[in-house]
């Protein structure tokens, strides 16, 4: 025998309670974002000009004004903003301290070494998951990028941020907690108990259909980065379903429920039913659309540039979302303008942004709103289409 566990063996070994804490080393196939290739790595190439040179920013008329990649306020107010503006092919994997945070770690959560996940609802009997039965079971996730479904304008589009994942897959650990036949949908929830309400509902949690779950290939995140889970991103596990928007994700998961069609659907789906794409608010869990990101693309800043004396802009921008890549992506710098092609974009992944770039050379100042556009009509690309990524920008010199 080759001594190497079956994940049979592994789920066997979990339910047992037979493992220790496990570490960014100690997680199969785990690839530090540092250790990846130039093939790998996302990056856009550059459209300058010969012996242009780069002389400054120009801001986009609706900036956040506040500090970017630090925390702001705490609790269900606690926020980071992570600064887009600064992304470069040599940033895309996001580091932990500058991640985006939309909910911070609650003041009422008591202590998390001997964490447990209650399992009740429709199973064989109900029972507690303990985390340190479970860290076996932790695998590389790989690069995914994470976006709040409610990430405004005025805070410069900053709730969304990429790194490299690593957890638990939502397959291994449900199948651990034994449904019955009549268990269509489940419920995950997490600790979201705060001293205040602020601007949110608290109640972190999601009812889902197991198979969506599955072919998203969603895990419960243990390790950002190579690192435990920070406090406000949910230590010690939280849910992660990639292509999904953040509110789905529940952070310090300690309930899973499971429940039938006729389940209700819970204050989270109800507070963020049209930011995922619902009309109405729908009453039964059963009746909510999945919270995909359509795919998407914006700005995020426009270099000023000067050849042989005369200015040109280059506007750097990302894409992201979406379920498969595309070949072109087009750009217009006012309603009355005429569509163009992105001349310097690929759209190499789905599970993460991708930088783009366009030289710009504007026939006169003024202000300019961007607007952009997948060709690709079979491509769901409902934020983009009506606005909700515009960028305007006043040009001062040209």
């Amino acid at each position: 025998m080759s001594g190497l566990k079956t994940r049979r063996d592994l789920l066997s070994t979990a339910m047992r309670g037979g493992v220790g804490m496990a570490t960014a080393a100690a997680i199969p196939g785990w690839l530090p974002a540092t250790a990846l290739d130039s093939g790998e790595r996302n990056h856009y190439r550059p459209s300058i000009l010969a012996g242009a040179e780069q002389i400054g920013i120009v801001p986009f008329d609706v900036e956040w004004t506040e500090a970017f990649d630090k925390p702001i306020s705490q609790g269900l107010n606690g926020r980071v903003i992570h600064k887009l503006a600064a992304l470069t092919h040599d940033t895309l994997i996001t580091p932990n301290e500058h991640f985006f945070v939309r909910t911070a770690k609650p003041a009422l959560l008591g202590p998390t070494d001997n964490w447990k996940i209650t399992v009740s609802g429709l199973v064989d009997e109900p029972t507690n998951l303990t985390l340190n039965s479970l860290l076996s079971l932790t695998e590389s996730q790989g690069v995914h990028l994470l976006e709040c479904s409610g990430n405004p304008r005025r805070r410069s589009f900053g709730l969304m941020s990429a790194c490299e994942w690593g957890g638990i897959p939502a397959v291994d650990l449900l199948e651990l907690t034994r449904p019955l036949s009549s268990a269509t949908r489940v419920l995950i929830g997490g600790f979201d108990k705060h001293t205040s309400r602020g601007g949110g509902v608290p109640g972190a949690s999601w009812v889902f259909d197991p198979g969506d779950l599955e072919a998203a290939g969603a895990f419960f995140a243990t390790h950002m980065n190579g690192e435990r889970l920070p406090d406000d991103h949910g230590y010690p596990i939280r849910l992660f379903i990639p292509g999904w928007y953040g509110c789905a994700a529940a952070k310090w998961v300690d309930r899973i429920e499971w429940v039938n069609d006729l389940a209700p659907a819970t204050t989270q789906m109800k507070e963020y039913a049209s930011r995922t794409g619902n009309d109405g608010i729908p009453e039964l869990a059963g009746e909510y659309v999945r919270g995909e990101m359509d795919l998407a693309a914006m700005p995020v800043r426009v270099e000023k540039w000067s050849e042989g004396g005369q200015p040109y802009y280059r506007v750097v921008g990302i894409a992201w979302g979406g379920k498969r890549t595309v070949s072109r992506l087009e750009i217009r710098f006012n309603v009355d303008a005429p569509w163009v092609p992105i001349d310097d974009f690929e759209h190499r992944s789905v599970t993460t942004w991708n930088i783009w770039s366009h030289t710009w050379r504007p026939p006169e100042a003024g202000s300019y709103t961007t607007r952009l556009r997948f060709p690709d009509s079979t491509v769901p690309t409902r934020r983009i289409d009506r606005g909700y990524y515009d960028r305007t920008v006043t040009i001062s010199d040209a």
